[in-house]
C-alpha cells in the first residue's frame, strides 16, 4: 500500500485510516 502517503496524512486520523485501508 501507499504507506508514505498514509504517514503524510497523520494530521487527519480518519483520512489517514481510510487512505491506508484503500491503498493497503
Amino acid at each position: 500500500g501507499n504507506k508514505i502517503t498514509a504517514l503524510i496524512n497523520v494530521g487527519d486520523k480518519v483520512t489517514n485510516i481510510e487512505y491506508f485501508l484503500t491503498n493497503v
